[in-house]
């Protein structure tokens, strides 16, 4: 096996630099930036000050050590000083912190900064040792930037007047010779008082925990340093990353715990060193000190709570909480929210609930410390055995650790320990933990951590609740993941086990897959099945019924869509929020069968419910708005669009419509500037829908060319096609206003591009690729270079499958076309390229072939020389060798160029007599006869 690398658990400056280059995850870019801000500072008279907070153990001397160590391979345009602060010394005045920096300097650059200076300057007095020492320094500097590092700046700040503070900053902004990186444990008061001194000074990073999959890579990352394949693949495996995920929840992200488990989880190390010791060690002699100290400083009600917290393995709810230290709801609340501002602890969201756990998990270690009694084993190290281990594993480990050694390893009572409590439960701890962890997960809102978590569950076990599969079938609903949501609700539906409620719940995952899938007929039976069924509750029973009346509305059963809207306005509990949707969805009925009035009746019940959600009655007045709009009352559609973007609560989009509809009410009826004011600000709204703010800069476009202003105009329907995600047909009707316009209208590509937008009006399964191809037609018409043109195109291309849009062949030509612009010292490289993407695509190369061949009359009329033709046919040739598709292409384009060169039609004779006609019509020629 290999070597071992030297990896110090507590103290990362002491590790090589290239082990902990190796180790890093999470922060590659937050280590680049600072490290370009340092160089920055070093190079320029802008000086930086950076600050990285995190809890113990979070990975801040990490970060400083690699910065340190990449500054120096980097290289700078002037040279610099690096002070390092010992991070044990006081520093409570200036003076001892200049004093600092000098000793730092001075045993880093003895040369530059010999130590005599210092015996010098303490000889001085104490009324001019301050002044005296300053200007030594910056004499000593030579006009040469000094990066000052510090660690646990927010301690050295506690000891540290006002005032002596003040003398820092104006010595650092006075002389703009020093460049600052720290760290600090918590952003105090120090940092974000606006009366302190350093208040606003400093970039601030925020180190956060790592993430399941992130503790995994670093776990990886170590195995490798070590040699440890055998682990790597165990990482890898579904049941070590199950594993993985019940680890961090007992231990959280933090990057020295899974630094210092990683020789206690690697298993043929186990029996093998100290690991165990090392860990009670630091245990005792550096986290408990640090927590009790802590513990001291918040309230006794305050400790309280985070004694509880230390004693669980999971987020619990404030209502468990409150019952278990027996304090208040309302007080509890006031205390968590103090704990939190505090950095104690960390809340999630779940529903209307919030669940509470540690902010450090290393807290809850030093407590059991605290409550151990003698030499009786740590709770969290026995717990991690019983979650990384099989029972088996630990109980072969513990007889061939055991045996004939007096006394037992330490190492092995753990071990026996933890077999004990396996012996004892009847079910794995592991499964335990991560059942209890899912249960606070949101299924329609769950991140993509959360989401793996709940698909590593449900993979590794057979046995898994009903709940946890349900949540896993609509968060892969939610992702869009339909087959699967359906797979997993499946195995509910068809478990005989199975309660009511639960098959209700899987159906309905089934019937939204179903209906997002298109599977219209399948939904409605799904849901014609769920509000059938007896011991339903009435708002599961009500959300069957819209869904039912949508999809009726869908299939043209308008009848039946209003009578199922109709059954849920109607149904007892069936929750204000699915009675707000059923009276939307028939309002919108109604407003398309042209009965106006009852779709004003049902929009406003919708916004006079009792109960009903603000983004809720922000749709309904918008769509009241419309009615009135399309009524033509104007001010009572002013009236309802106002208040959309006045109501607090209504979400981006919505607010982003009635501010787009609003212009265009005050467009209608002549008033134009208030027009350009409203889409102007649904531009510029955070968060809004690209179909928004696409139609806002259409039709402000408009108005642009209403006043006169036609390249105001051109640009916002230049922006529109620009835009991201874009739908197809806003484009092509952008391309016509543009058109329209005479924007190059008598060019040959503008004509092109007509015949496009008819194409892609009558395709009715519009890719959202074709946006690229429309992207690409206006790239080539850009300024530039040649070369940057063609590599924009060529980025273009690699977009996605755009073979399947009916602009592809159009796309092929404009490459070929622009292709021929250039030098022909470059084409080989860029035709290679093009070939290679167009590959690719299904049909892709015979596309790109027949573009080639019909680029024939261009090259009859442009103006390259023998030698350039020649090149132009050896380029294409050896781009495209051993491609089946471009075989034919290649042997028409010889046979055309030859012909352009001669003007001989022995230059056909290559050909067959089913091939000539191809290159003829290629080059505009008669046929032969």
């Amino acid at each position: 096996m290999k070597q071992k690398e030297f990896i110090s658990r507590f103290s990362p400056n002491q590790t090589s630099p290239e082990v902990l280059e190796k180790m890093l995850v999470q922060r590659s870019s937050m280590i680049d930036d600072a490290v370009a801000l340092c160089v920055e500072s070093i190079d320029t008279p802008e000086k930086h000050h950076l600050l990285f907070v995190g809890p113990r153990g979070i990975g801040k001397t990490h970060l400083l050590t690699l910065l340190n160590h990449r500054l120096e391979q980097t290289k700078t345009k002037r040279k610099y000083w690096v002070a390092w602060l010992n991070e044990d010394k006081t520093k409570a005045s200036f003076l001892q912190l200049i004093r600092q920096i000098h000793e730092a300097l001075s045993s880093r650059y003895p040369d530059a900064f010999p130590a005599e200076d210092i015996e010098e300057m303490k000889q001085l007095s104490l009324k001019s040792i301050e002044y005296e020492w300053k200007k030594l320094l910056l004499l000593r500097m030579k006009k040469h930037t000094v990066l000052v590092l510090m660690e646990n700046l927010d301690a050295a700040f506690k000891d540290m007047k006002p005032v002596e503070q003040k003398k820092w900053r104006s010595f650092i902004q006075d002389s703009r010779l020093f460049s600052t990186v720290a760290t600090a444990q918590s952003l105090t008061d120090y940092f974000t008082d606006y009366g302190e001194p350093f208040y606003g000074f400093f970039k601030t990073w925020h180190l956060k925990p790592l993430t399941a999959e992130e503790s995994s890579e670093l776990l990886k990352n170590i195995a490798e340093l070590n040699g440890n394949t055998a682990m790597i693949n165990y990482l890898e495996s579904l049941d070590g990353r199950a594993r993985i995920y019940a680890l961090h929840c007992l231990s959280g992200g933090n990057p020295r715990l899974y630094v210092v488990l990683s020789g206690i989880l690697a298993r043929q190390d186990y029996g093998n060193h100290g690991t165990i010791e090392e860990f009670e060690e630091m245990v005792d002699q550096q986290l408990t000190p640090y927590y009790q100290e802590r513990l001291r400083w918040i309230s006794s009600q305050q400790r309280e709570i985070v004694e509880y917290l230390c004693s669980q393995n999971s987020p619990v709810p404030v209502k468990t909480i409150s019952r278990e230290t027996f304090i208040p709801h309302t007080t509890l609340t006031s205390q968590l929210k103090s704990l939190k501002e505090l950095g104690y602890v960390v809340s999630s969201p779940h529903g209307r609930e919030s669940f509470y756990e540690l902010s450090e998990p290393l807290m809850r270690i030093a407590m059991q410390v605290k409550d151990a009694r003698g030499m009786q084993p740590l709770k969290t190290i026995v717990d991690f055995l019983q979650i990384w281990y099989r029972q088996e594993e630990l109980e072969r480990m513990v007889a061939e650790g055991s045996s004939g050694g007096i006394p037992i390893p330490r190492r092995m009572v753990y071990a026996e320990t933890a077999c004990r409590e396996m012996r004892l439960s009847s079910e794995s701890l592991c499964f335990q933990i991560l059942r209890e962890s899912v249960q606070s997960i949101d299924a329609e809102k769950c991140s993509e951590e959360e989401f793996k978590k709940l698909h590593t569950i449900v993979c590794w076990r057979n046995n898994i609740d009903s709940e946890t599969i349900l949540k896993y079938a609509r968060a892969c609903m939610r992702r869009g993941k339909y087959q699967e949501s359906i797979e997993y609700s499946t195995r509910i539906i068809e478990d005989d086990n199975s309660e009511t409620t639960d098959i209700a719940e899987a159906l309905y995952n089934v019937e939204l897959s179903h209906f997002s899938l298109g599977n219209i007929l399948n939904a409605i039976t799904i849901c014609t099945r769920i509000i059938g069924m007896k011991g339903v509750e009435a708002s599961l029973i009500a959300l069957a019924l819209v869904d039912r009346g949508v999809d009726y509305w869908k299939l043209g059963e308008k009848e039946k869509a209003l009578e199922d809207y109709t059954r849920v306005i109607e149904l007892d509990g069936a929750g204000v929020s699915t009675v707000a949707r059923a009276l939307i969805h028939r309002g919108n009925a109604y407003s398309r069968l042209g009965e106006k009035k009852k779709a004003l009746e049902d929009y406003t019940r919708v916004i006079e419910l009792d109960g009903a959600d603000a983004s809720t009655i922000a749709w309904a007045l918008l769509k009241r708005g419309d009615v009135y709009s399309g009524l033509e009352e104007k001010e009572r559609a002013l009236e309802d669009y106002t208040r959309v973007t006045e109501l607090d609560g209504a979400d981006a989009s919505t607010i982003a419509w009635a501010l787009l509809n609003r212009g265009d009410v005050y467009s209608y009826f002549g008033e134009k500037k208030k027009a350009l004011e409203d889409y102007t600000e649904a531009i510029k709204l955070d968060g809004a829908n690209v179909s928004i703010i696409a139609w806002a800069l259409l039709n402000r476009g408009d108005v642009y060319s209403y006043f006169g202003k036609k390249k105001k105009a051109l640009k916002d329907y230049a922006r529109v096609i620009e835009l991201e995600g874009v739908e197809i047909f806003i484009v092509s009707f952008t391309l016509k206003k543009m058109v329209l316009l005479n924007y190059n209208v008598n060019t040959e590509s503008w004509v092109e591009k007509r015949r496009w937008i008819t194409e892609l009006e009558n395709e009715k399964d519009y890719s959202e690729i074709a946006i690229v191809c429309l992207r690409a037609a206006f790239a080539v018409r850009r300024k530039g270079s040649w070369e940057k043109r063609m590599d924009g195109l060529i980025k273009v291309l690699e977009h996605g499958n755009i073979a399947k849009v009916p602009a592809y062949g159009l796309l092929a030509q404009a490459v070929v076309d622009e292709m021929m612009n250039g030098a022909s010292s470059g084409w080989l490289g860029k035709i290679r390229k093009v070939v290679e993407v167009f590959a690719q695509h299904e049909g892709g190369l015979i596309v790109l072939g027949n573009a080639l061949v019909r680029e024939l009359k261009e090259l009859k009329v442009c103006e390259f020389n023998e030698s350039e033709l020649n090149c132009w046919v050896s380029a294409w040739t050896r781009a495209a060798k051993g491609c089946k598709e471009m075989t034919l292409p290649l042997r028409l384009l010889s046979a055309g160029v030859e012909w352009i060169k001669s003007g001989s039609d022995k230059a056909f004779l290559s050909l067959n007599l089913q091939e000539r006609p191809l290159v003829y019509a290629a080059l505009e020629l008669e046929e032969e006869k």
